[in-house]
């Protein structure tokens, strides 16, 4: 055997071996989705006796029920305005900050540019008491603004650093050219730099909403009026209903809602990444909770809430590396005309 002839057999391996690891981790991935789906035809006999079993008829009264329960319709308004209040700010702030410190040398860019970086480290969570006592001292709780500006602030760092690297790739030529024809700072800005860089602010904002919509501990602290409660925050409310005796039919009923309105308003690839990541988060969440519990997976030096949390970042990140992959093939910086 030659070996050109080896190499062929070896990379051909590997080849099967990646579609067989891609594979296996798409089962994993998509089985709590499917889990979900199922179980939100049960009631909750059937559910507690098996969660894992087939349901014995189709419970179509679940959805009533998660509709009433769990103010979906309220909680999915509330978080489109603050999404779409995030996204407004950061493409405002977020864009002329990293152009600024991509393309303008200054005492002190540099500086500001790893303080940023630094404050990627920085969560909300670790803050959370002192941000708390700042925001009741500013009577910034129970808003939604307020609570979209803080959502914002809290996406900066991430979007600067994706959107500065991207602005480095972007040749000086074509500014240096508008500026021959008498373009100033701002123009420049804004017919040169961000028609070629829609690539990179596309997804900055869509990593941004897909962090907006799913963020839960700040925006149960900060806002506490269950009539301005986020669609997380109205989930885990609805799991929380009967603590002893949960309605888990409407729970997973009402995941499935959310995921098929989102499909409903974003019929394409793009939406369908959607759906899977912000339905998958939760199903894993709750998927890990039963599995725990009723001991199909050990527990020896592990708590539950790891479980829970693994799983949900876990489902958020693949979720989000999908978007970008699909978003970085499709677009590429364009010309200006």
């Amino acid at each position: 055997m030659t070996q050109n002839e080896k190499s062929k057999i070896r990379a051909k391996v590997i080849k099967w071996v990646t579609r067989l690891f891609l594979i296996l981790v798409a089962i994993i991935m998509l089985y709590p989705l499917a889990w979900n789906v199922v179980s939100s035809f049960k009631t909750s006999t059937e559910f507690l006796t098996d969660p894992f079993a087939w349901p014995q008829g189709l419970a179509w009264d679940n959805y009533v029920r998660a509709y009433e329960k769990s103010n979906l319709a309220a909680n999915i308004g509330n978080s489109i305005y603050v999404v779409l209040e995030t996204l407004v700010i950061i493409v405002i702030c977020v864009v002329p900050c990293s152009y600024c410190l991509v393309r303008y040398k200054f005492p002190g860019a540099k500086l500001i540019l790893n303080i940023y970086m630094a404050a990627i480290f920085i969560q909300a969570t670790y803050i959370m008491i002192p941000l708390f006592l700042q925001m009741n001292k500013l009577n910034l709780l129970n808003s939604l603004t307020a609570l979209g500006v803080l959502y914002a602030t809290m996406q900066f760092p991430f979007a600067i650093f994706l959107l500065t690297g991207f602005l480095r790739s972007i040749p000086r030529d074509y500014e240096e050219a508008a500026m021959i024809d008498g373009c100033g700072p701002f123009r420049i800005l804004t017919s040169i730099i961000i028609p070629m860089c829609k690539p990179g602010i596309v997804t900055v904002c869509m990593i941004s909403a897909m962090a907006a919509w799913n963020e839960y501990p700040v925006a149960l602290v900060m806002v506490t009026d269950p009539t301005k409660a986020t669609l997380p925050v109205g989930l885990a409310n609805l799991y929380e209903i009967q603590r002893y005796a949960t309605d888990w039919g409407a729970l997973f009923a009402a995941l499935i809602l959310r995921g098929y309105w989102i499909a409903l308003h974003t019929r394409d690839r793009f939406g369908t990444l959607l759906v899977v990541g912000f339905t998958t988060q939760l199903a894993v969440q709750v998927f890990l909770n039963i599995s725990v519990v009723t001991g199909l997976l050990p527990t020896t030096g592990i708590s539950l809430p790891f479980f829970s949390y693994g799983g949900t970042a876990l489902s958020i990140q693949l979720a989000e590396m999908g978007i970008v992959l699909s978003v970085s093939r499709q677009m590429k910086p364009t010309k200006a005309g």
